[in-house]
């Protein structure tokens, strides 16, 4: 069938043409695992580039789950199966991550309904001013200063360990300035500023940091009066 060649159903068959029973190397992931050496120093390499909006950490297939392990600043480290990890800067803080945070004027209408059934409270959860003067609010807080020596992350619809979210949860949101991810991803991606992709598999690991001397210098010109 038309199903059958194109091979949907097993997406990951379409590295199968890149293996050779002779190769060593690669990180496919129907390979067999070479033993190496545990003590053997880990290749490390600074990025030759710099981001100036946002980072995105996930897997290639939108439709796969991605799962990470984080840690942000020296808050205790975590794992998280997650739609992708977005970083952005201040610069980058109205753009990808914003609209992946922001509130609806219908979402935020629902969320005033709800509280006014729950608590009784007198409130016009219909008023369309009430509830643009929230959502605004809400909104204008997911962006910060460009110059803010802080980066913003957030994790695109993080799984629940349950059925439904708990207090007790890792927070989806938040800033620092050192952020660490190691990925536990099948066929995932690095991506800087949408357009610079590296590979980050199984096993690789990513220092994000925000660093005053890497901050974009602008000058301006001004003509004799």
């Amino acid at each position: 069938s038309e199903l059958h060649d194109q091979q949907l159903q097993y997406p990951e068959y379409r590295y199968m043409d890149l293996m050779t029973e002779s190769a060593d190397t690669g990180d496919h992931p129907f390979k067999e695992p070479v033993l190496r050496d545990s003590c053997a120093p880990q290749h490390t390499r600074i990025l030759p580039v710099f981001g100036l909006n946002e980072l995105y950490i996930g897997e290639s297939l939108s439709s796969r789950v991605s799962y990470l392990e984080l840690q942000m600043d020296k808050e205790p480290a975590f794992k998280s199966r997650n739609s992708g990890l977005c970083i952005s800067t201040g610069t980058g803080s109205t753009s990808w991550t914003f609209n992946i945070n922001k509130l609806t004027h219908h979402a935020v209408e629902s969320l005033l309904k709800i509280i006014y059934e729950t608590t009784k409270y007198s409130l016009n959860w219909k008023d369309p001013k009430l509830v643009g003067a929230i959502t605004e609010k809400f909104n204008n807080q997911l962006v910060f200063d460009p110059e803010a020596d802080v980066m913003c992350y957030t994790l695109r619809d993080a799984i629940s360990v349950g059925t439904f979210p708990t207090a007790t949860e890792n927070s989806p949101r938040g800033v620092a300035k050192r952020i660490v991810v190691k990925s536990k991803c099948f066929d995932a991606c690095l991506v800087i500023d949408g357009s610079l992709s590296f590979k980050f598999n199984d096993g690789a690991k990513a220092i994000i940091d925000i660093l005053e001397e890497d901050a974009l210098r602008t000058f301006q010109l001004y003509s004799e009066l």
